[in-house]
C-alpha cells in the first residue's frame, strides 16, 4: 500500500476523489437539511411548478402620417433645426429634445454649444416621412447650406418620440444618413420643385423629397463598396501579371545533375 501511494500520480488521484466525495456529501446534506419537514429535491416525484411568464412588450403599430400628425411633429422637427442644428436659442433647443439625448449635461453645459447633435449651415431644408408609429416618427432632412459655407448638401434622420398619445413631441435622434451630392438652394429639384429657405422661425418646406434623394444613400454605399472590390481585384490581377511576366523572361534554373534523366 505505502509503495502505491509512493507513486506522485496516485496520491494526486486519491486526493481529486476525495475532494470531490467531500463536496457531493456536502450538497446533499445541504438541500436535504434546506427541504425541512418535506422531501428533499428531486425525491417527492412531484412536477416542478411553473412560473409565470413576463408579459412581452407591446409593439407599437404603424400609423398613416395625417395631416394632424404632421401639425404636431413637424414644427417640433424644424425647431430643432433652427436651434440646435444651427446653435443658435440653445436654451429652447434644450426643451425640444428627450432626457436621453441631452443626457450626461447640464443646461450650462448645453448652452455652449458642445452639444451631441451635429451642426449644419442650414440654407434650405425638405423632409419626408421614414415612418410613423404611435408614438414615435422618423424624418428624412434635406439640408443644404446656406450661402458661402463651405459643406455639402446632406442627408440626415431625425426621429421623434412621445411618451404616450397627448404627450408632446421631443427629437430624440439627429443621424447623418450619408453626404451626397444633391443640388444646391438655387437649383431645381427632380418634379420641379425648389428647396425653400428656412424661416429665421425655423419652418420647413413643406414638400416632400424626391424619392431619388432617399436612394442617394444607399446608392453611395453599394457603389463605395463595388470600387473597393474593384481595386482589390485590379490590383491582384495587375501583380500577378508582373510575376508571370518576371519569370518568364528570367526562365527556370537547369536542375542538378542527379536529378537529370538520362538519356
Amino acid at each position: 500500500m505505502r509503495a502505491s501511494l509512493a507513486s506522485p500520480r496516485l496520491r494526486r488521484r486519491a486526493a481529486g476523489l476525495g475532494l470531490a466525495l467531500v463536496v457531493a456529501g456536502t450538497a446533499f446534506a445541504a438541500a436535504w437539511i434546506g427541504g425541512g419537514d418535506g422531501p428533499g429535491p428531486g425525491l417527492s416525484g412531484s412536477e416542478p411548478q411553473s412560473q409565470a411568464l413576463a408579459p412581452a412588450p407591446a409593439v407599437e403599430r404603424e400609423v398613416p402620417f395625417t395631416e394632424a400628425l404632421r401639425a404636431e411633429v413637424v414644427p417640433v422637427a424644424s425647431r430643432f433645426v433652427a436651434t440646435a442644428v444651427e446653435r443658435k436659442r440653445l436654451d429652447e433647443a434644450w426643451s425640444l429634445v428627450t432626457p436621453s439625448l441631452r443626457s450626461g449635461y447640464t443646461r450650462d453645459e448645453w448652452r455652449t454649444g458642445e452639444i451631441p447633435v451635429v451642426p449644419y449651415p442650414v440654407g434650405s431644408a425638405r423632409w419626408d416621412v421614414q415612418y410613423a408609429l404611435e408614438n414615435e416618427v422618423a424624418l428624412y432632412v434635406l439640408l443644404a447650406p446656406r450661402a458661402g459655407a463651405d459643406v455639402d448638401p446632406t442627408t440626415f434622420i431625425l426621429v421623434l418620440e412621445r411618451a404616450r398619445e397627448g404627450k408632446p413631441w421631443r427629437v430624440s435622434e439627429w443621424t447623418p444618413s450619408a453626404a451626397s451630392a444633391v443640388p444646391m438652394a438655387n437649383e431645381e429639384l427632380p418634379g420641379g420643385r425648389a428647396l425653400a429657405a428656412v424661416e429665421p422661425g425655423g419652418a420647413f418646406d413643406q414638400g416632400n423629397l424626391s424619392p431619388l434623394f432617399l436612394l442617394l444613400p444607399v446608392g453611395g454605399t453599394v457603389g463605395l463598396v463595388l470600387a473597393v472590390a474593384a481595386f482589390f481585384v485590379l490590383r491582384g490581377w495587375r501583380r500577378n501579371r508582373r510575376a508571370a511576366a518576371a519569370y518568364g523572361a528570367r526562365g527556370l534554373p537547369e536542375l542538378p545533375a542527379r536529378y537529370r534523366s538520362s538519356s
